[in-house]
This record gives C-alpha cells, structure tokens and sequence, in this order.
C-alpha cells in the first residue's frame, strides 16, 4: 500500500550513523595504507593509545602494552598474507583479523584480555564434502566477544550459522555467489535523506525495487517503521542520476517524525534525531557503506523463518574463519582443479579488502 508523501520543502545528505557512535568522514577512498596508519596512530602513540583504556596509570600501560602487540602482530600477518597467492593466504588474513579483533575487544571492555581465548566460532571439516551444507557453530571466544562490542549483545551458545548464508550476504564475492547459487537474498544498497519542513523532521530511504519477501524479517521492520511513497523528484532528491529508472527503486518514508517543543510550545524539526533513526531501527541489519556507493548496506536475516541479522563486517570476519579452518584442516576443500566448477573463484577471499 503506498501512502501520501509529505511534502519537502528542504533536506540534507546526513549520514545514517546509529546513535552510540560518533561518524567520520575522509577524504581519501578506503584502503590498506590509510587504515593501517590509522591504526598505528594509537599503536605507536603511547599518549593517544592509551586514551583508549579507562583505569590507573598503570593500568592504562598494562592495556596498551596488549593493544599495540596486537596490532603489531596483526600487520604481520596481512604482510605475509599479501606475499602468498591461493587460498592459503586465507589464513593468515585471518590471524591478522583475530589479532585486530581482539585490539578492538580490549579497547571496547573494562576488563582485561584473557591471556587464553578460543576463536568463538568452531567448524567440524569432517562434516561434509560440501559448502552447501557446512554451518559453523557460536561458541564463548573472540567473535561472541566482538558481535558484544559491535551490538552490545551475543548469540546463544551452539548457535548454527550456515555457511551459505554467510557467503551470500557478502557483497565482495556477489558475482561468485550468483553463479554458485545464493540461498539468502543478497546484501542491498540504499541511500539516506533526512526531509524537514518548519515543524518536524523525518527520514526517506531509497532501495532497490523487489528482490524482498513480505515474510523477511528486514521487510517486516521496514513495514513496521517505514511507509511506502511515490515521489515526483526522487533522483533529485537522493542526488542520483536520472538515467535510473523509477522501476528501479522503492522509496520509503518513516512512519515516525521528529521535533523537539520549547518553552513557549513552539515546535521545531529536530534533525539530528532523525539521522540516527535508521541505523537504531535497522540495528544489526545496516552497516557502513564503505567503499560502496550508497549510504548504507541492509543485510537480511541469514535466517528467513527468524531475525537472524549480523552486521557485514562481522559475516566477513565468520567466513575468514571458515576459508581459514578450510586450509588448516581440509585443504581438499579449495582445490582449484576439482572444486573449481562447484565453488567459483571465492576461495580467493576478495572479502579481506573490507
């Protein structure tokens, strides 16, 4: 059903960020080099490192002696991993990815590292001879840790993650995935405005047109927050070309306004509320569109029957583990000759550049 647009008499390009977080913005595109000197900032800066850490002086050091080994470690192992070629680099990106997880978890919590940590994930390579039907399983460790600090919640314990559905929601890989046959809709682009008039804000988001079931889970919260609309100027609007076709996209305006009322009652759009009203909504389902061009990414649930959503980044992290137990354990797995055909080109692991 599509509902009345409200009319727009101005709006602004603000990034979608979720409330608890504060955005950045770049110049330069996304890449190895900047990120990396972005990371030995606080590494190799004892002062910025440890404004990191709460606690003592003391403690502080303690905290940021850990951090900067692991950060260390962690360019290592992207080195190496950057001089081997086939699937075995996998890895080592993947170590590289542990060791700036666990960076990231130190900085996150109060309290201190565990001098033992187990991965978080386990896969059995006995299970199967296929990635049809492989799953990994959640366990207490280093990815319960992140997804806590990205989310502010864990997973059950033993929960089943399966592969497949892990891999089709990584956009790196879209083209492999297409080929080798998704079984979960794939990761979507979408584009943010925030509207307002004189009394209120509200936000409009722009997707794709189809591809969505009304039984997904992220179409039943968009369905829950969001109203179908027609607008005359959308690619005005959203700063995109005309040559795209209005059957291509679906635009969508928030149920929700936002103002604040001062003393007198007067009310007044309250816009920075807005900006944050997608990302908080769409939680784990939206992540950052880095390197994409678009304003955020929307993954669906890896589950069709339940909400079942993991943020991007962190199904790029599972499905390093997974390539990673693949080398360790069953090498067989990615072998270039006989399992080409079945699994694509993937195994190369494009998913280590995001």
């Amino acid at each position: 059903m599509v509902a009345v647009a409200r009319p727009i008499p101005q709006w602004s390009y603000t990034l979608a960020t979720p409330s608890f977080a504060q955005a950045q913005v770049f110049v330069e595109p996304a890449g190895a080099k900047s990120l990396w000197l972005l990371l030995q900032q606080y590494a190799d800066v004892p002062d910025k490192g440890r404004r990191l850490f709460r606690g003592t002086l003391a403690q502080k050091n303690e905290r940021y002696r850990e951090f900067r080994n692991f950060v260390r470690q962690a360019r290592a192992y992207w080195d190496a991993g950057e001089r081997v070629s086939g699937s075995a680099s996998a890895l080592l990106y993947y170590y590289c990815f542990l060791n700036l997880a666990k960076a990231e978890i130190l900085a996150q919590s109060a309290a201190p590292m565990p001098v033992k940590i187990r991965h978080g994930l386990t896969h059995d390579p006995r299970g199967t001879d296929s990635v049809r039907s492989d799953h990994l399983t959640v366990r207490p460790g280093v990815f319960q840790e992140l997804l806590k600090a990205r989310t502010g919640s864990r997973l059950p314990d033993a929960t089943r993650i399966p592969v497949m559905s892990l891999l089709s929601q990584i956009p790196e890989i879209g083209m492999e995935m297409d080929e080798f046959g998704l079984t979960r809709p794939r990761t979507t682009p979408a584009y943010h405005v925030v509207a307002q008039n004189p009394d209120e804000a509200w936000v409009l988001l722009a997707l794709p047109e189809g591809g969505m079931h009304q039984r997904e889970p992220l179409q039943r919260l968009l369905n829950r927050h969001f109203d179908d609309i027609r607008l005359d100027n959308w690619w005005s609007l959203f700063a995109l070309s005309a040559r795209v076709s209005t059957a291509e996209l679906r635009i969508l305006q928030s149920k929700r306004t936002f103002f604040t009322t001062s003393a007198s009652g007067q009310r007044s759009p309250d816009a920075d509320s807005a900006s944050h009203f997608a990302r908080d909504i769409l939680a784990s389902h939206a992540s950052d569109a880095i390197g994409f061009n678009c304003d955020l990414m929307l993954s669906h649930s890896l589950m069709k029957s339940k909400p079942f959503a993991m943020p991007l980044g962190l199904a790029r992290y599972a499905a390093m583990f997974y390539i990673s137990s693949l080398v360790r354990y069953k090498p067989s797995a990615l072998d270039p000759v006989r399992k080409g055909p079945r699994r694509g080109s993937w195994t190369h692991s494009r998913v280590k550049y995001h």
